[in-house]
């Protein structure tokens, strides 16, 4: 039996942690996991420089689970480094290939038999290996029990073979021969190659490239594995916790300084959204099932005890009032720690949004109202709109051009999010209610390595002296990326087109899996989703009663679309209510191994 002089600390909750009012901060995984892709995925980062920060007249859409800025700030230092790396390396291959131009050229073909050794090795290596686990711990493959086949490891052995016993002198043999014969043809001209006495200068070159290779790698190394790591991670550096570290992640920021800051101000307080494409709730994520119907403003019956009294005539009320009566009754969650998992209702924001899609604002630019949002074609559309334009807009909204409060909840460190668009529309006697349900899934798995980075004090030595050996092999991806640089959309005179003003995702969207990593994260969706629709229409209900107005109507028909949410299992065949369809999220996540 346990009694109270047995009750240690270690077993007992500390009461604000017991009641989740300590847990409501939460880590900013997404913001760390994007940070470190940055400087790992070098196509990552080149989208979203170009997405967000080349094209000065685009419009920066809020990115909420996420400090946009900061991402983009190691985006911008990942190709500076990358292009200092390139330009240095390809003085000194000019440099080595003037001073000894036959060892340059057996260095470039040995270059290429390895690099493409170790690219086959690398693919082979991923066609061959049968059986990986996913973010849900699901193993995938034809035999999930012994591994790679027998056949797969006869298949691999087999090109590696090939490759080395093949291909290498392929390549490597005739160099010699083909230099003899150029330098014996150009002798029978009466010309020569240019002779440079060989001595320490190559040498010296070589080592030169070594230590631009290993300086690279060790400050990529100490970027994953210290700056990234978690319970280390700072958006922005204030101290170099590693010798160079603020030094090498604020590299070229300052070509950027405008369009982070116009990225940031998009992340605080920006509340218009100009969209291009379909889906115009650029930063929710995916759309779940979105609720809309039509409410009957009836006046409301008299009392059981006075049938024979007519009934009252409504009051008159406006939609701002509608809107900030559900805004306080949602918001009362923040006050509710207990009802959800570490007490995650605590953060519930609320955050009025207009939303504009471009290709309707540029055919409407002779209107006054499109000024408010594109005052010039010259400049980027604007980030805010002030309080008189969003209360004409939900009184009087525009076909292209519309008001949506929006509620949005971030959990499960800022992996997960719930966001909700509302708006409503009324009449003479009705009332219109749209209600959009989003989620922002969890961080796609490629984006997550940081967190399985060994740390070996001495692979940058052994990465950077293979990358030396690769480095001729390399030579022409590098000069790729030196002379393809990023620049703004061009446009032909008198055109102008939507694609250099909306935008079409948040930079978190783009890193977004597509489904949730387990059952609590589904199960806290469905939470979080049932119970911010169950006060919406409460408050909607009980704002309509006070003014006179019947909800029997429409209590019974929001509840019958609220009970939809409960069909969790495998509903394939059934036609269950006006709305059957099955929630495609689990199904999803339920048979992701299965394909």
């Amino acid at each position: 039996m346990t009694t109270d002089e047995d009750m240690t600390e270690e077993h007992v909750l500390p009461t604000e942690v017991a009641t989740g009012r300590a847990t409501s901060t939460q880590r900013d995984d997404a913001t760390r996991y994007l940070c470190a892709a940055a400087h790992l995925d070098p196509t990552f980062a080149d989208n979203a420089i170009r997405e967000f920060l080349t094209e000065p007249l685009r419009a920066i859409p809020p990115s909420p689970a996420l400090d946009a800025a900061a991402v983009l700030r190691e985006a911008v230092a990942a190709r500076r480094r990358r292009l200092l790396r390139y330009w240095c390396l390809l003085a000194i291959l000019i440099l080595f290939a003037i001073s000894a131009v036959s060892l340059a050229i057996d260095w470039f073909g040995f270059g290429i038999a390895l690099t493409t050794v170790t690219s086959w090795w690398a693919k082979l290596s991923r066609t061959s290996a049968l059986v990986s686990i996913d973010a849900t711990g699901v193993h995938i493959g034809a035999n999930p029990v012994g591994g790679t086949t027998n056949a797969g490891k006869i298949k691999l052995l087999v090109a590696v073979v090939v490759i080395v016993v093949v291909l290498v002198p392929l390549l490597l043999l005739p160099l010699p021969y083909l230099f003899v014969r150029l330098q014996g043809d150009l002798q029978g001209a009466g010309l020569s190659l240019p002779s440079f006495p060989l001595g320490p200068f190559p040498v010296l070159l070589g080592l030169l490239a070594l230590v631009v290779l290993v300086l690279d790698k060790f400050a990529l190394s100490y970027l994953l594995t210290r700056s990234f790591q978690r319970g280390l991670f700072a958006s922005t550096p204030t101290v170099d916790t590693w010798p160079g570290e603020r030094w090498v992640r604020t590299l070229g920021q300052q070509n950027y300084e405008h369009e982070l800051s116009r990225v940031a101000r998009a992340d605080e307080a920006g509340n218009l959204v100009v969209y291009r494409g379909y889906n115009p709730f650029v930063g929710g994520g995916e759309q779940l099932e979105p609720v809309a119907m039509p409410i009957p403003l009836d006046p409301k019956k008299p009392d059981e005890d006075d049938e024979d009294a007519p009934p009252s005539e409504p009051r008159s009320f406006t939609l701002a009032q509608l809107y900030d009566h559900v805004a306080r009754a949602l918001m009362e969650f923040r006050e509710s720690p207990s009802l959800a998992p570490s007490g995650r209702l605590a953060g519930l924001t609320e955050r009025p949004l207009v939303i504009v899609p471009i290709g309707e604002l540029l055919v409407n630019l002779a209107e006054p109202a499109s000024r408010v949002v594109l005052p010039s074609l010259d400049g980027p559309p604007r980030q805010t709109v002030g309080p008189d334009v969003r209360a004409e807009l939900i009184e009087r909204p525009l076909e292209w051009m519309r008001y949506y409060h929006c509620f949005q909840l971030e959990t499960w460190n800022r992996d997960v999010t719930m966001s909700v668009y509302l708006h409503f529309g009324v009449g003479e006697r009705m009332l219109y209610l749209e209600w959009i349900p989003c989620v922002l899934y969890p961080i796609a798995d490629e984006y997550r390595s940081v967190d399985h980075m060994p740390i070996e004090p001495l692979r940058p030595l052994r990465d950077g002296f293979v990358e030396l050996l690769r480095l001729p092999g390399t030579l022409l991806g590098r000069l790729g990326g030196l002379f393809r640089p990023i620049r703004p959309m061009r446009t032909p005179p008198g055109l102008v087109r939507s694609a250099k003003y909306g935008a079409r995702n948040s930079l978190r969207e783009l890193a977004a899996s597509g489904v949730p990593f387990n059952y609590f994260q589904d199960a806290d969706i469905l939470r979080y989703r049932q119970l911010l629709y169950g006060r919406m229409i409460r408050a909607v209900g009980q704002f309509l009663e006070d003014r006179g107005i019947a909800v029997t109507e429409f209590m019974a028909h929001a509840q019958s679309v609220g009970d939809q949410y409960t069909f969790n299992g495998p509903v394939e065949a059934a036609a269950i209510g006006s709305r059957n369809r099955v929630r495609a999220a689990r199904r999803r996540a339920t048979t992701k191994g299965k394909d």
